[in-house]
């Protein structure tokens, strides 16, 4: 028995004409070019699946329409990204992109099966959706995409610059490909919603803020975010594209809302004490943000606007606080007394205490500020007052206070 023998009566055999070639995708009963109107495009590095929509002007997503956005020049959202990178921002040459992958914990093993792109042409909005039917489809849809980004000059996306970017420029390395749109200014909304309304909101996440800030409602076809992985992995068992149709909607309307997202905050940007904030836990967000990018009388304007609004008894003490330190910081004390004087016998120190410096330092009434201190020392040893730490380290710095005033005083 000769080697050949053998190796057949072992199950081996020789050349490919015994096997039964692998159904082509786009032969699968329900494949996705049968589920979803798109077609199937090929080029030099093989081929993946398109779907494209236009959206005419008028068309509106929640309470805006998509084409508010070109009314907003995109320096109105810059006094809230604070980022210089996006000096040359242009929402008419920006893409909007968002990714649907096999995981959210991103990595080299991680593939963007769905890449959602928006962009305007004209005042019309074009959302193109590239997929792929099997990871074999990569190199093919790398290859358009990247033709479609550098036909633009910035990327908008929601958390992109930690997430969808950083895995797709990963996905080009590993294709030996150049990543397009390298070093482009990149607005990543996720930071300015969570300056603005972090206060507010329980979640900042995309659907939150559809729901509360831009009057989206999504519909049935929705899915929630953490099922699509699994949802990829079932149609690559199965072949059956239908639930899938659920994740296109999903990356469409997280891409709609970017658009809508960003309208919104360069109405904000432009107009602060405008009609878009109208929620004074808004403006003092928005307050303190201004106030440390070194903008304190914006942040004043802002701070006062927003005690004259509905407020929780916490949020309405924390306004006060800060608005009161800036009206400190820029020597209008009549006002920052005003506000220490109405918020004493609230259960806070700090009222005691800077009343207890002014009258100190400034109007020199020892008197008076021994007063204030000793009312400190009163709240600070009430039942339920912080805890033992804070409240040791409070009476030490009081105590502190009232010997120099004592001292003071004597003489």
């Amino acid at each position: 028995m000769d080697l050949r023998d053998k190796l057949e009566r072992l199950g081996v055999r020789k050349g490919a004409q015994h096997l039964v070639p692998r159904p082509a995708v786009e032969l699968r009963p329900h494949g996705i070019e049968r589920v979803l109107p798109g077609q199937i495009v090929e080029n030099e590095s093989g081929a993946f699946y398109l779907t494209e929509e236009t959206y005419l002007p008028g068309y509106r997503h929640g309470d805006w329409p998509l084409a508010a956005l070109l009314e907003q020049p995109a320096a109105h959202v810059l006094p809230l990204a604070k980022d210089e990178s996006l000096a040359g921002l242009d929402f008419r040459e920006a893409v909007f992109i968002d990714t649907e992958t096999t995981g959210l914990a991103g990595g080299t093993g991680t593939y963007a099966f769905l890449v959602g792109v928006g962009y305007f042409q004209g005042d019309s909005f074009t959302l193109a959706q590239f997929f792929l039917r099997d990871f074999d489809d990569e190199p093919a849809m790398l290859e358009e995409l990247a033709g479609l980004l550098d036909r633009h000059s910035a990327l908008v996306s929601f958390n992109g610059r930690a997430f969808d970017w950083p895995l797709l420029e990963t996905r080009y390395i590993l294709a030996r490909r150049p990543a397009p749109l390298a070093g482009a200014p990149h607005l990543d909304l996720l930071h300015l919603a969570r300056r603005l309304w972090r206060v507010r909101l329980a979640s900042c996440s995309l659907s939150s803020l559809e729901q509360n800030i831009l009057g989206v409602q999504r519909d049935g076809d929705d899915v929630p975010g953490w099922m699509v992985p699994q949802l990829y992995f079932d149609y690559l068992q199965s072949g059956d594209a239908r639930p899938l149709t659920q994740v296109f909607y999903h990356n469409a309307q997280d891409i709609l809302s970017l658009v809508t997202l960003a309208a919104y905050l360069g109405q904000i940007g432009a107009d602060p004490l405008g009609q878009c904030l109208l929620q004074g836990e808004d403006l003092y967000s928005l307050g303190r943000f201004l106030e440390r990018s070194g903008e304190p009388e914006e942040a004043l304007r802002i701070y006062e606007k927003s005690l004259t609004c509905p407020l929780s008894l916490e949020v309405q003490h924390g306004v006060a606080l800060q608005l009161s330190l800036l009206y400190k910081r820029l020597g209008q004390m009549e006002q920052a007394v005003q506000l220490w004087s109405s918020a004493l016998g609230q259960g806070q120190l700090y009222p005691y205490v800077e009343l207890a410096k002014y009258y100190e330092h400034q109007a020199k009434d020892y008197r008076q500020a021994q007063d204030c201190v000793r009312q400190a020392m009163e709240l600070v040893q009430q039942a339920g007052y912080g805890n033992r730490w804070e409240r040791q380290r409070d009476l030490q710095e009081l105590q502190r206070r009232l010997q120099r005033l004592e001292r003071k005083l004597g003489g």
